[in-house]
């Protein structure tokens, strides 16, 4: 990929126009991680863009605003650009182009950001001193920090985003106009809130996300139910408070299950209400408390269907046992109600081992205790549940013994279950197609008498 931007930069200045790399690139090739989304702009205008590559490469354009040439669907180029802002969305902007680099990088949020490099010339424009906040790890506005803010509020997300993706700390101008306009994030869309918290969750530690979110203010406008965990006495039992612990349950999971991840940071926010309700020092039901919450605070961040309910099955199923002297009825009775849920076992024991790394007055769970409980699982993991685990269906009992829809055949796989239930070698279908004919004919001969 960097030989080809490489070769179109310098076929750029062979024609006596500038271009530069900017953006996330340059950004991350400075703190030395990797990144896939390359973005070029260059003093070239949009037609002379497309008459310089068209030949070579394969070219689309998109925006209706402002064009934007994507060369081989995967690298963009656009002309120098300055913003203007009507408040408070970025949609409410107009886009121009402009004349020099530097005019194009102030239009940027924060100065991590705001770097231009040209790999032909060797050339790093740095107008705003990106590079050196990169190095201290610094969160900084590009120019003034209230004017940032007010163009697009969705900048308070993402500054504190980039927080958590450097692992740094906010410049003071910066976190103090934070503090005062965080409100102004009632504005944001909840799509682009969604994004940015989803877009926080493949970073090592989320948890800095969210604590700057508290920090600031905002997050008691986005997910009041977790803000309320923060510094909620957490009983006996823990000697960490409900946030600490569900901070360090969510950052103990996996960055390549983002849901899951969600769920960790989320998962005891029935807390707080449990305890108030309770009025006894308990969390008595936090678990389904918590799963009717968050089913709330994901419809309303505009998570699909799909995640929604299956954060809000694990998390009715977080507190269900998971010792690996559990009972060979009691794993029995949690994996068919995580069966029912759709849920893979493996993310509900993720779960369980991240939620014990969260109790710092417990130990962990040992590797001989997780491998003890996946033995117990495993065992009795392909034993059916329920009808729908049987190897035969209504339907082929009605083929093979020439019946119609009714009672019958209901009563029939129900009387299967219960034999299987008790002998699991018995669900194999030649098998229950001779109980099936065996209990036929028991059904008959009762109804004779």
């Amino acid at each position: 990929m960097i030989e080809k931007i490489k070769r179109i930069i310098e076929k750029f200045h062979n024609n006596n126009y500038e271009c530069f790399i900017v953006g996330g690139y340059v950004r991350d090739q400075f703190l030395n991680k990797p990144s896939k989304d390359i973005d070029l702009t260059t003093n070239a205008k949009i037609d002379d863009i497309i008459n310089l590559f068209k030949v070579d490469y394969k070219i689309t354009t998109v925006n209706s605003d402002f064009k934007v040439v994507i060369i081989d669907n995967e690298i963009e180029i656009a002309t120098y650009r300055k913003d203007t802002y009507f408040g408070k969305s970025d949609k409410n902007c107009k886009i121009e182009e402009t004349k020099t680099i530097q005019e194009d990088l102030s239009r940027r949020d924060l100065t991590i950001n705001s770097i231009a490099f040209c790999p032909f010339t060797k050339i790093v424009i740095d107008p705003f001193d990106g590079v050196d906040d990169i190095k201290n790890r610094i969160i900084k506005f590009t120019g003034d920090p209230s004017k940032r803010i007010y163009e697009d509020p969705c900048r308070i997300l993402r500054a504190c985003r980039f927080l958590s993706k450097i692992k740094g700390k906010f410049e003071n101008n910066t976190f103090m106009a934070l503090k005062k306009f965080s409100y102004l994030v009632n504005e944001i869309k909840p799509e682009r809130i969604n994004k940015e918290i989803w877009n926080s969750l493949t970073y090592s530690k989320p948890s800095i996300f969210f604590q700057a979110l508290h920090d600031i203010g905002a997050l008691q406008y986005i997910i009041p139910e977790l803000d309320d965990c923060y510094g909620h006495p957490h009983g006996r039992f823990h000697t960490e408070d409900v946030w600490e612990h569900s901070m360090i349950v969510g950052d103990s999971i996996s960055s390549k299950n983002q849901l899951l991840r969600l769920v960790g940071y989320l998962h005891d926010i029935g807390k707080p209400l449990s305890w108030k309700i309770n009025n006894d020092g308990s969390f008595k039901g936090h678990e389904k408390t918590g799963a009717v919450l968050i089913e709330n605070v994901l419809f309303q961040l505009k998570f699909s269907k799909k995640d929604i309910a299956f954060a809000t099955a694990l998390t009715k199923l977080h507190m269900r046992s998971a010792g690996s002297k559990m009972t060979k009825r009691g794993i029995k009775n949690t994996l068919k109600k995580i069966k029912l849920s759709n849920i893979d076992y493996r993310d509900w024991l993720r779960l369980k081992i991240a939620d014990c790394k969260g109790n710092l007055k417990k130990p962990n769970y040992s590797i001989n205790h997780i491998k003890g409980i996946i033995n117990n699982i495993q065992n009795i993991l392909y034993q059916p549940f329920s009808i729908k685990d049987l190897k035969i269906n209504a339907i082929t009992i009605m083929k093979t013994f020439n019946l119609t829809p009714g009672p019958i055949i209901g009563n029939i796989l129900n009387q299967l279950l219960y034999n299987v239930l008790i002998f699991p070698e018995l669900n194999d279908p030649e098998t229950l197609i001779k109980l099936t004919a065996l209990k036929l004919k028991h059904n008959i001969n009762c109804l004779k008498a």
